[in-house]
């Protein structure tokens, strides 16, 4: 793979490797070193690329592991930090409607970030960056079943404390 297939191919999923790691570290410096350590491990690996059937899940999952090693050096802690620049969709709404939503996507953000590790990090593939069941059991590893599972107690969780 040359450089403009790379770019082509690997830079356009910046943005969703960007949100992937900052929600798994919550941690935007952290989130960006992660995404240069991908993209150099990826330009390393720019050679053999072509031949994966999913890109897209070898990236992330590479991004995941990449992520929970810096875990693993480090002790959590739980910031609350926002996460999407809504930009223009914020531009449509009235300045009461726009607080409310922002009020509503900083109360789910901060319930996400009390899930266990597991159920984040399924809740954010799946109904963040819409990947499929399939797609996240090549980056996760677990089975289908398992997805299904957690991702329904992310959401029930994510309800029950909502309402409150």
């Amino acid at each position: 793979m040359n450089q403009k297939e790379f770019k082509e191919k690997v830079i356009p999923i910046s943005n969703k490797l960007y949100r992937f790691a900052l929600r798994m570290l919550e941690n935007s410096d952290d989130a960006k070193d992660i995404l240069q350590e991908v993209f150099m491990k990826l330009w390393e690996l720019r050679d053999s690329l072509h031949k994966l059937k999913n890109l897209d899940a070898f990236v992330m999952t590479i991004t995941k592991n990449n992520c929970l090693d810096k875990l693993k050096t480090r002790k959590i802690k739980v910031n609350e930090k926002v996460l999407d620049n809504l930009g223009d969709f914020y531009n449509q709404r009235t300045p009461q409607k726009q607080l409310e939503e922002a009020e509503s996507i900083n109360r789910i953000q901060k319930i996400i970030n009390t899930l266990p590790h597991l159920q984040k990090m399924i809740i954010q593939l799946k109904d963040i960056e819409g990947y499929s069941f399939e797609e996240i059991r090549d980056i996760t590893g677990l089975q289908k079943n398992a997805i299904r599972v957690n991702l329904f107690r992310a959401r029930t969780r994510l309800k029950q404390n909502y309402n409150k």
